[in-house]
């Protein structure tokens, strides 16, 4: 006896590989989808780089040079004690 040559095998093969097609372009747009949506948040939310404006940056408080120090303090700050010269 000879097969039919359309089988109901063969039909449920066919819409298996198009379910499986269908699932697969699903995938792709959901995956375009949030790799636009991390793109996106990365670059407002950054906590690295969270207030950095480009150019020039202002000096930080300890680099201010705003206080001066009186000539005293400064050679207290230049002295240093040679252990060599103190047993002459």
């Amino acid at each position: 006896m000879a097969r039919k040559p359309y089988s109901f095998e063969k039909r449920n093969r066919e819409l298996s590989r198009q379910k499986k097609q269908q699932d697969k372009l699903a995938r792709k747009q959901e995956a375009r989808k949030r790799k636009t949506e991390m793109e996106s948040s990365a670059i407002e939310s950054d906590p690295d780089i969270a207030g950095i404006v480009p150019g020039p940056q202002p000096l930080p408080e300890q680099w201010n040079n705003e206080k001066s120090i009186s000539p005293k303090e400064e050679e207290s700050i230049t002295q240093t004690t040679d252990p060599l010269k103190e047993g002459e």
